[in-house]
């Protein structure tokens, strides 16, 4: 019994040390890192496709390079399954790529994506479906 502890213990605090050094703050040095503002362009007819068990519809293409502000890990939230991450960035160029998606759950649960960058407050968020992320 007193092993199992010992086993638990450890699994947990490896687990906290692991998931302590995902979510580190990464220092940059200041200054702009992405000027450029993103880059966005409608799509005429987006087919709507499956992922994780939700619709998605693209509503316009988006290119960025930005500085990573901050992110947040959903768990126990809905479209944790789809969106398992939020990430808040600063533009002008995140290389990440793809298209901004409307979201629909076969529940009923749904999300929008902004298509303007001067919205603020709640529906303001771009949802982007990434096909490409490039760290550099």
């Amino acid at each position: 019994m007193m092993r199992l502890s010992k086993i638990i213990i450890i699994a947990l605090c490896v687990w906290g040390a692991i998931d302590g050094w995902q979510m580190r703050e990464i220092v940059r040095a200041p200054g702009p890192i992405a000027p450029d503002a993103p880059r966005q362009r409608p799509i005429q007819s987006g087919a709507a496709f499956t992922h994780a068990n939700h619709t998605l519809t693209p509503r316009a293409r988006f290119d960025a390079r930005a500085r990573v502000l901050s992110g947040e890990r959903y768990r126990m939230v809905t479209g944790a399954a789809l969106m398992p991450r939020v990430i808040a960035f600063g533009c002008g160029r995140v290389s990440d790529t793809g298209p901004l998606v409307d979201v629909r759950a076969p529940s009923g649960w749904s999300i929008n994506t902004s298509l303007s960058r001067d919205d603020t407050g709640a529906g303001a968020c771009e949802v982007v479906y990434v096909e490409t992320f490039d760290l550099q």
